[in-house]
């Protein structure tokens, strides 16, 4: 038997003890109550060194003294089924899986959704991410869209600055910031590269890209746009004038004048490259893009019936062409 359980079955004998002295009434045998009260309780405290707790021995102790006198045991036995009354239990954490199944913890699940938004980096998977509330995985998120620098990530970047969740709001004024920043570096690399050697077509056109990505990012709105869209025209003008890369820069030129609400001019570029390049369906994408800017719903389904023959089966601009052509038959 051990010493603490020695110590418990001793208590209750000495709380009697007391409450039957305390009875006689003489001053002698109140005094004799008082001591083996105290010995009682003593002994219960230290027998409940054994329970769960530092704090039960005191907190034994302390009712069994102090509710007094005939109530002693009560509260000694009743201090004792609270220490001896389980706790509740914590699940232990998770183990880390290697391999198996199991819950993943939230730095592994940022990793895997990292992995797979680098192996799908279109826009809605990530907005289906970026409903969760893992910050994790918002975060992972949000570096994916950053890595598209495209108008409709940066939308979806944007409409983050108003999550309710303060990480994700955090993460994407951060992102955008960045990007920004990063956008601007090159841009000034670029003008550098492009003063150094001003007659190298590369290094302007270059430039001109940058102007256009910058433009058309959804990072600048107004004048702000304008302007980086006007430099984007003259960059590619200039390209355009050496002879360098005349598809290429001509239609980067016609969006840069979409851009800006120059319809006339997109259209003369693009009917111009339609007739040297009558089967790209890149152009034909842009010539639908700038007839729809224009209003005229009824041309654009007569060019969309027109052209699309001669448009790659499982193209974009296929699909367009295929849609506009119905629509303009439903409404004859």
């Amino acid at each position: 038997m051990s010493p603490l359980l020695l110590l418990w079955l001793a208590s209750f004998p000495l709380e009697v003890a007391s409450g039957w002295l305390l009875l006689g009434g003489s001053p002698g045998r109140i005094a004799a109550s008082l001591a083996a009260h105290a010995a009682a309780s003593a002994a219960f405290g230290c027998s409940l060194l054994r329970a769960k707790g530092r704090g039960w021995p005191v907190v034994g102790w302390a009712l069994s003294l102090l509710v007094f006198p005939l109530a002693g045991m009560l509260a000694a036995a009743l201090a004792y089924l609270l220490a001896a009354l389980p706790g509740p239990r914590r699940a232990p954490l998770p183990a880390p899986q290697e391999g198996g199944e199991g819950e993943e913890d939230p730095l592994s699940r940022a990793r895997r959704v990292e992995v797979s938004l680098l192996e799908e980096r279109e826009v809605e998977p990530v907005v289906d991410v970026l409903r969760e509330e893992d910050p994790e995985a918002k975060r992972a998120a949000i570096e994916r869209l950053a890595l598209r620098r495209d108008s409709e990530a940066v939308r979806v970047l944007r409409g983050l600055l108003h999550d309710p969740s303060p990480e994700a709001r955090l993460f994407a004024s951060l992102t955008l910031s960045r990007l920004e920043d990063e956008i601007g570096k090159e841009i000034l690399d670029a003008r550098e590269g492009r003063e150094r050697d001003p007659q190298d077509p590369e290094a302007r056109e270059r430039l001109a890209d940058l102007y256009l990505e910058y433009a058309l990012s959804g990072l600048l709105e107004g004048a702000a746009r304008d302007y980086y869209l006007q430099m984007a025209c003259r960059e590619y003008e200039e390209a355009l004038r050496a002879g360098a890369q005349r598809r290429r820069n001509a239609l980067r030129l016609a969006r840069a004048h979409l851009g800006l609400g120059e319809i006339a001019q997109a259209a003369g570029l693009l009917d111009e490259l339609g007739s040297e390049r009558p089967d790209d369906p890149e152009v034909h994408l842009l010539r639908m893009e700038a007839i729809f800017d224009f209003g005229d719903l009824r041309e654009l389904g007569v060019y969309a019936r027109r052209v699309l023959g001669r448009l790659p089966e499982g193209s974009e601009a296929r699909e367009l062409a295929a849609w506009w052509a119905g629509e303009a038959r439903d409404g004859a």
